[in-house]
């Protein structure tokens, strides 16, 4: 892949952990696996970067031990050091450890923790409140062996981010049994006026299988309890199959203070089932800017398209103005849609076992809509402004490029790739 985060040759990723500017370099914290394609021993991996485009591997960076693995979790800034708090899973069950570094890339174990031990209780995210100091978000989500739960989350508060950890609140559930919630994040809102943006991951286990999606909910939290505007309408953040474990930058350790955020572009079924070709699990999405509706892709990324090509690139950014039509990307093995109407987006991945399908509403009022749409080899990214809705989705490739069609008010797409630079991934 060519300007995508990605593991090294027969690794795996999944979630990412952190993503934040350390003064010199973009760097990023993921859930690597050394022993893919296996799921037995889980570390945190390090990559880094110039531009957020061009990624390099820089090796592990929190180790998993003989008797645990190193689930998800969050980073903040304190004072002049890091803290890491994640969780670690052993024969016991979860429990939450801290680890902490001068310089965000060397980690040792802190004494601190939150426990005891028990069953699916995971995915710390760690922030400070301005009314209440620091606060934790904790999931405890329904058992993968039996999703008859509902999942919910937790509310810690600490006067200093380390320790003294008190259980406030608890949010949900507002979903059906079956319905587990992961990797949460709040954050304060774009739109501003006091609101706070709720982000979870979603893995529906009712038919068995593992449909992934994030959602997002608006509403206050007065540093104890969030309060949703409305439980039951939620906003996804990606409307197609491959986009999952949100993770938003890190709060004082990035240039500005955009509300950027990336996630894994892939999903539990699409990860078990798909050929990345040298590695497994799925890359990094690009980031992206949470707005006050969806998100846009940063300005950064799209400005460094500049090269215009006449045919489909392997690795490259389209641009396409319409208000309705259809959209279609073809490989050898598999075929995306994307149809647009006046108030619809119908969206459909067929062939290779990976038969997806989603319809939603979109507000019919835009008389044309502007499409960015990112190829890398195998994944697919595309934005539709103004409803700034994405869609991410992995299409088998055998290494050529995808055949794309577009018909509607405009059947023509102008094509951008990267000025040329060595890239190289052990």
């Amino acid at each position: 892949m060519r300007f995508h985060a990605c593991p090294p040759r027969g690794k795996w990723f999944n979630d990412p952990n952190a993503l934040f500017h350390d003064g010199d370099r973009y760097r990023m914290l993921v859930q690597s696996r050394p022993d893919a394609p296996d799921f037995n021993r889980v570390d945190w991996g390090a990559l880094s970067s110039d531009n957020l485009l061009d990624w390099r591997w820089d090796g592990v960076a929190i180790a998993h031990d003989a008797a645990c693995d190193n689930y998800s979790g969050s980073v903040v800034r304190h004072s002049e050091s890091w803290s890491a708090w994640l969780t670690i899973n052993d024969v016991n069950g979860q429990h939450q450890a801290r680890f902490t570094s001068l310089d965000a890339q060397a980690w040792v174990r802190s004494s601190e923790a939150l426990g005891p031990p028990q069953r699916d209780w995971r995915d710390p995210f760690v922030f400070e409140s301005p009314d209440s100091g620091w606060c934790m978000v904790l999931a405890l989500p329904c058992s993968w062996g039996d999703p008859t739960g509902g999942s919910r989350l937790e509310v810690w508060r600490s006067s200093d981010g380390v320790s003294g950890w008190e259980k406030v609140s608890e949010i949900g559930p507002w979903h059906p049994p079956g319905v587990i919630w992961e990797v949460p994040l709040l954050v304060p809102d774009p739109a501003g006026g006091g609101l706070w943006s709720l982000i979870v991951s979603l893995m529906d286990r009712r038919r068995g299988g593992a449909l992934c999606s994030v959602m997002r909910w608006r509403g206050t939290f007065d540093g104890t309890q969030f309060t949703p505007i409305d439980s039951d309408v939620g906003e996804l953040l990606d409307h197609g199959p491959d986009f999952y474990a949100a993770m938003t930058r890190v709060a004082g350790a990035w240039p500005n203070d955009a509300p950027v955020f990336t996630g894994w572009a892939s999903s539990w079924d699409t990860a078990r089932r798909f050929s990345w070709g040298d590695f497994y699990g799925g890359p990094i999405a690009l980031p992206r800017q949470l707005a006050a509706t969806g998100s846009m892709p940063l300005k950064s990324t799209t400005d460094a398209f500049t090269v215009p090509v006449n045919a489909v690139p392997i690795a490259g950014h389209g641009k396409a103005q319409l208000n309705t039509g259809l959209l279609t990307f073809a490989s050898t093995k598999a075929q995306l849609s994307v149809e647009l109407r006046s108030d619809w987006l119908v969206v459909s991945r067929s062939g290779s076992g990976l038969d997806w399908r989603h319809d939603y509403a979109l507000d019919p009022v835009w008389e044309n809509r502007d499409l960015s749409i990112f190829i890398d080899g195998p994944l697919i990214e595309i934005h539709i402004a103004p409803e700034n809705r994405w869609i991410t989705c992995a299409l088998p490739s055998d290494g050529v490029p995808l055949m794309v069609s577009l018909s509607g008010a405009v059947d023509a797409i102008s094509w951008y790739v990267l000025p040329d630079w060595h890239r190289q991934r052990e």
